[in-house]
């Protein structure tokens, strides 16, 4: 999995350039439909006498299922007319090349992070996204997505204390005693392990969760990517190796990824394996992890053939 927020991350804590965070407030009403989409006209602004008759749509609104597609290729021509250049590997990150300048835009639907080497070039480009569109610059980046980025003396750490935080409190553990390991040694799980009828719904929501604290906690990726693997079938024991994976966390809420300066930008990989170790299948899980210098960028980890997940670079926050 390539992530563009720890490539982001990476080349502005790495050049000293500063992130700005910016909004696109109803960004789903500038997407121009190329379909025709016709509505029934509003209740109580029906017109007397043609209340039959349909109204046709030119510009999408917040619920149609070709809102967010009319949004992407909104905001994408207007880039690419700006001299833009989307990324082959993912199609939400732009980069403009002027002689030794460079812009980076990351978008996620409404939320935008803008970067870049040359600030009076970054703030020209804010200004005509701000004439173009309804944009609201919310300042430098420091909490995005349920990720809080803290920059130290021109270093980034990535972490989600306040999200971990919020899901201990959700699940019922602000109280639980914390634990040093997110794993208990020879932790495995087989398919034949369940003996007694658990709530499903709570622990797929646990584990669904967890699943996204893996952004910036990789340490917990090989555990909840077993538990992951019975969503549809668990039992209390399955459940007691999610309460030990929160006890680990309620432990380490400072840890996270860090993204420091003054380093070679050389490009080095790690990988591993865990040859035949899924009880069930009796097929591998791997690992690669890619670093941009000494920040990881790209991370993979694979039961094959059908599971992916995320393995990052743990750095602990000063």
């Amino acid at each position: 999995m390539y992530d563009y927020h720890s490539y982001c991350g990476c080349m502005a804590a790495h050049h000293g350039w500063k992130v700005h965070q910016l909004d696109v407030k109803t960004a789903f009403l500038n997407g121009d439909l190329q379909e025709e989409v016709y509505v029934k006209q509003p209740p109580g602004f029906a017109i007397k006498g043609q209340e039959h008759m349909v109204c046709r749509l030119h510009k999408a609104l917040y619920g149609l299922k070709q809102a967010s597609r009319a949004w992407y290729e909104k905001i994408h021509m207007h880039l690419i007319a700006l001299g833009f250049i989307c990324s082959p590997i993912e199609s939400t990150l732009y980069v403009r090349k002027d002689g030794t300048d460079i812009i980076v835009f990351v978008l996620y639907v409404d939320d935008i992070l803008l970067t870049g080497s040359c600030d009076a070039k970054v703030d020209m480009f804010i200004a005509d996204l701000q004439c173009s569109f309804d944009v609201t610059h919310l300042g430098l980046l420091n909490y995005y997505l349920g990720i809080q980025f803290v920059s130290v003396e021109g270093e980034t750490i990535m972490h989600q204390a306040k999200y971990i935080e919020k899901l201990l409190q959700r699940f019922g553990f602000e109280d639980c005693k914390p634990i040093s390991t997110p794993v208990d040694v020879g932790f495995r799980f087989s398919i034949e392990d369940a003996n007694d009828v658990f709530d499903t719904s709570l622990y797929q929501q646990a584990v669904g969760c967890l699943i996204y604290a893996c952004n910036t906690r990789p340490d917990i990726q090989y555990v909840v990517s077993q538990l992951s693997r019975f969503m549809h079938i668990l039992d209390t024991e399955k459940w007691q190796a999610v309460k030990h994976v929160f006890q680990y966390l309620k432990d380490t809420l400072s840890l996270g990824l860090f993204y420091g300066r003054d380093v070679q930008l050389f490009l080095h990989a790690f990988t591993y394996s865990d040859w035949a170790g899924c009880y069930d299948t009796r097929v591998s899980t791997s690992g690669n992890c890619f670093f941009l210098g000494e920040s990881c960028i790209s991370w993979l980890s694979k039961k094959q053939p059908t599971i992916e997940m995320s393995v990052g670079y743990l750095s602990q926050q000063s």
